[in-house]
């Protein structure tokens, strides 16, 4: 026998065993995925995609009493597992419902429960309707559970959710509800789920105000439905969607006298519907609180960034010593306000930093101490807006207000700096309910910091007008436009305005044809600030304090025309020297400032 024969004999030997060894070693872990199912259940988080087991998507407030329970008493385990398992039966329903999936629900549901989920998904699917839905807030009481521990009946009070419809893709009607649900919980492969689940509208008052029961109180208001106006739209078709009459609509909109002509202006806002509601007692009240801002007090700001670490390297590389001294320059300037921005992701999102928690106390604390006012602006960098993390921001929001609120450098809160820039994105009317979402939320925690929406654009700037404390807009356009834009926003609103950014850069190269300058940039600021002047602008923040040296590249890319602009609005160069325009800062030439 050859040589070369005998090495092609071991060479299918070698092969033979190694097939015979991988097809056992498939076999040993199909058997071993098979145990483990059977043993623990299949794993809920493929169809949804996140890790149920660690439950950071779905935070509504919850509180849960088990003490006045019938039958068996329960103890801290089974309160928090039917805590944890309720909670993600609601994250699952509504995920369900948004997507029409109902694989979601499936280890959160009995049977019969899902099939009732089924037939509304079903009805979805043939309709092409989403349902987009959240819950802010959860009361539960475990009114009996089994002796044996596997059935549970509760009731969850008041409990307040946010509901959007969609149509082809497009939101047909928005609404929020306080209802009570009763349940009954089975606890099946370790798993508690909804047997049954049924909704209670408290309606059942007519002609009383208000509602007492043990957890909260309830209040009547009206409520109104509105519709954005789309491109080509017309009354016609608003009548044929919301079901109701040319004549109805002329009612609910008196300003609004093109629709007698069946005139539509584009991204118009229309009221189309007026009902009665019952919500907590306590948002109303928030409505008519007064608010907390120091009397003849006039804002005249300064966005802030330390030079060196501006935008999110402010917070990573924070130090007291540059923001005192920065502090410091800026009342010697005769400000007497700085605006400073959360990066709502650096901050942490639903678990907030203890670090940049307490760097943002640091903050106010030096504020305060160099006798400056703060406008925080929450939620920067966010644009997510979908309704399933509403209640992720609302910790967010809780967690940072909660401890920030008391405390004497805070002037307002701003919800968030240029959301308008989203609405091409993710759409007007998405960006706009969780803006009024959150808004609501910042007056559940706070009745008396004012709050306000840092628009782009003015034209933007009267959306959620009853919303808010103070309107803000920013403006980069000319000073002779100025006088036409603020006049025209000052008929539309009756609240204080601010001027909350606006400036020139100075960047002048090839790039930008060498048309910028720090001269013109001074003629800017003193023009604009004349034209303030001859408005009776009251409140004012300019952009910003000083040019840097360098800027974050994932936040304005990497081309010389848009980072060179963004280096050079400053009043302060690189090099420390004031630029001409600082003469400017605080006011016109010749006013008395402070």
């Amino acid at each position: 026998m050859t040589k070369s024969t005998i090495n092609k004999r071991k060479l299918k030997q070698a092969l033979i065993i190694a097939v015979f060894l991988g097809v056992n070693f498939a076999i040993v872990s199909l058997l071993s995925t098979i145990y483990y199912e059977f043993n623990s259940g299949a794993d809920r988080s493929k169809a949804l995609h996140i890790d149920l087991r660690q439950n950071d998507y779905y935070l509504p407030k919850i509180t849960i009493n088990g003490s006045n329970s019938e039958g068996r008493t329960p103890n801290k385990e089974i309160l928090k597992n039917i805590e944890e398992d309720y909670i993600k039966s609601w994250y699952v329903k509504k995920y369900a419902l948004q997507n029409n999936d109902v694989k979601a629900i499936e280890d959160f549901y009995t049977d019969s429960a899902q099939s009732k989920i089924q037939r509304i998904i079903n009805y979805n699917i043939a309709n092409k309707v989403n349902i987009h839905s959240t819950s802010v807030n959860h009361h539960v009481n475990i009114k009996f559970l089994s002796e044996d521990g596997q059935v549970a009946y509760i009731d969850d009070k008041n409990v307040q959710e946010r509901t959007y419809f969609y149509k082809n893709k497009k939101q047909i009607h928005g609404e929020v509800t306080t209802k009570t649900y009763k349940s009954i919980l089975l606890l099946e492969d370790g798993f508690w789920r909804i047997r049954h689940l049924k909704s209670l509208i408290e309606q059942q008052v007519e002609n009383v105000k208000t509602i007492e029961n043990e957890e909260e109180k309830v209040i009547e208001i009206d409520k109104e439905v509105t519709h954005v106006v789309k491109p080509q739209e017309t009354v016609y078709r608003l009548t044929q969607i919301y079901k109701t009459t040319k004549d109805k609509l002329i009612v609910l909109n008196p300003k609004k006298t093109g629709l007698a002509n069946n005139l539509l202006l584009k991204h118009d806002t229309i009221i189309v519907k007026k009902s009665k509601e019952f919500v907590n007692a306590s948002l109303f009240e928030t409505q008519k609180q007064e608010i907390r801002f120091p009397k003849n007090f006039r804002i005249k700001g300064i966005n802030y960034y330390p030079q060196k670490t501006p935008w999110f390297e402010f917070w990573k590389q924070y130090d007291t010593i540059v923001v005192n001294k920065d502090f410091k320059l800026i009342r010697g300037l005769r400000l007497n306000t700085v605006r400073i921005f959360i990066p709502y992701e650096l901050f942490g999102k639903e678990k907030v930093s203890k670090t940049e928690l307490k760097n943002l106390v640091k903050t106010l604390d030096l504020a305060e101490k160099n006798n400056l006012k703060v406008i925080v602006t929450f939620f920067d960098f966010y644009s997510n807006y979908q309704v399933l993390d509403y209640t992720i921001c609302d910790r967010h929001l809780e967690q940072i207000i909660q401890r920030i609120k008391n405390h004497p450098a805070l002037l307002q809160y701003d919800i968030k700096n240029e959301a308008d820039l989203d609405f091409k994105i993710h759409g007007k009317q998405k960006v706009i309910n969780w803006l009024n979402f959150i808004a609501e939320r910042m007056k559940h925690y706070d009745k008396e910091t004012p709050i306000t929406i840092g628009w782009y654009s003015p034209k933007e700037a009267t959306n959620l007008r009853d919303k808010v404390d103070f309107i803000s807009f920013h403006y980069y356009k000319t000073p002779e436009n100025f006088s036409e834009v603020f006049k025209e926003l000052e008929k539309q609103v009756d609240k204080p305005i601010v001027i909350q950014e606006f400036g020139k850069h100075s960047y002048n190269s090839i790039w930008n044809l060498y048309r910028n300058s720090e001269k013109k940039q001074a003629k800017y600021h003193r023009e604009i600030q004349e034209s303030f002047h001859a408005n009776g602008v009251e409140h004012f923040v300019s952009w910003t304090l000083y040019d840097f040296p360098e800027i974050d590249k994932n936040v304005f890319g990497r081309m010389p025309h848009k980072i060179g602009p963004q280096k050079n609005y400053g009043f302060i160069d690189v090099k420390g020297k004031p630029k001409q325009a600082i003469k400017y800062i605080s006011g016109p030439p010749n006013q008395k400032n402070l």
